[in-house]
């Protein structure tokens, strides 16, 4: 948990970083979308491919060596400022983070129990978004020619106390390639929030600075806001993951999709004339929309006979498939309404 905090401290850093500084250097909505879309296909492929990397040589040495290979990612980030370089670099950094989500998911996946896997898993969500809204913190705290090699640095420190103290580690996993066959087994409910969820956030992630930008307000805010979406999404966890042990998880499903899709309505016919009216929005978009992947995952663990490592393929497949349709969708109805990020995320409510 400890070495999941710091990676994903210098991975928020980093998610807010590329299409803000890929604004200043004056690329479009286009090709930070692209950008962000790479990203997120290199999740999805990380998702087909890693189980069987876990097979080979197990979770601490995945965890060590993709943690040094993201480091790297973002270093090379901060001298090429080429369009197709850097779709490359983020297909490579969304490939990694495949990987260190399904080790860790599946890492705790192995130890839970159904009576307490709701709970399991928003403890494991509220570290992870923890971790990135200290991020955010720096974003705001360090200068923005230093933020590549800062990000850097706590992905490096990662590495320490799983390398160090991490001596035990789940059982080695049977060899598992996962199919589409893998992905019917999981209950649809549960792929629909995980493809919707990603959609959102995905697009939260890539476009927010861009509406920033358009509403006229300091750029300088991006951290800001992006930590109000983590914050949100940690302070819906633990309330949202309770319920869904205590009550049918399809009654709490169906509260935060019309939520968000109330949301996502009101945000879309704002005029946000101070920060503080946008920070609001996304923090109750965050907490709705991040609640509903420990839903989905709670739901998928109950009810399939998969194994945690290929539940926790399949829903990150899924919520990476969202991601990466997520950002051009959304760069692309930003052409037209600086609100496309809330159009776009009322449209998936409503699908889902």
């Amino acid at each position: 948990f400890i070495s999941l905090g710091l990676f994903l401290g210098g991975h928020g850093m980093s998610q807010t970083l590329v299409p803000v500084h890929a604004s200043l250097v004056g690329w479009s909505e286009g090709d930070i979308g692209i950008i962000g879309s790479a990203y997120f296909f290199g999740f999805v492929i990380g998702c087909l491919t890693v189980p069987k990397l876990l097979t080979r040589v197990g979770h601490i040495r995945v965890f060590l060596t993709l943690s040094g290979i993201t480091s790297a990612s973002i270093l090379m980030l901060r001298d090429m400022q080429d369009v197709s370089i850097w779709i490359g670099l983020r297909l490579l950094a969304g490939w990694c983070l495949a990987a260190i989500y399904t080790t860790a998911e599946s890492w705790i996946n192995e130890n839970a129990e159904n009576a307490q896997r709701g709970r399991s898993i928003s403890i494991y969500v509220l570290v992870s978004l923890g971790g990135m809204a200290s991020g955010q913190i720096l974003f705001g705290l360090i200068e923005l020619e230093y933020l590549f090699s800062a990000a850097a640095m706590l992905i490096l420190a990662s590495l320490v106390p799983v390398g160090l103290f991490c001596r035990d580690q789940p059982m080695l996993l049977e060899k598992k390639n996962i199919r589409m066959s893998s992905v019917r087994k999981v209950p649809l409910r549960a792929r629909g929030c995980m493809f919707f969820s990603g959609l959102v956030t995905g697009s939260i992630w890539t476009m927010t600075p861009l509406i920033i930008e358009s509403s006229q307000l300091d750029v300088s805010f991006s951290g800001l806001i992006m930590m109000t979406v983590i914050i949100g999404g940690a302070a819906f966890q633990l309330p949202v993951g309770a319920a869904s042990d205590r009550f049918e998880r399809l009654t709490v499903t169906k509260i935060l999709v019309f939520s968000c899709l109330t949301i996502s309505v009101v945000g879309f016919f704002a005029r946000f004339d101070h920060i503080l009216h946008l920070a609001v929005i996304m923090f109750l978009l965050g907490g709705t929309s991040l609640s509903l992947y420990t839903l989905a995952s709670a739901e998928a663990n109950d009810l399939t006979e998969l194994t945690p490592v290929e539940i926790a393929s399949v829903l990150l497949f899924m919520n990476g498939l969202g991601s990466a349709f997520g950002p051009p969708l959304t760069g692309l109805v930003m052409s037209w309404t600086y609100s496309g990020l809330f159009l776009v995320s009322g449209g998936g409510m409503v699908s889902l």
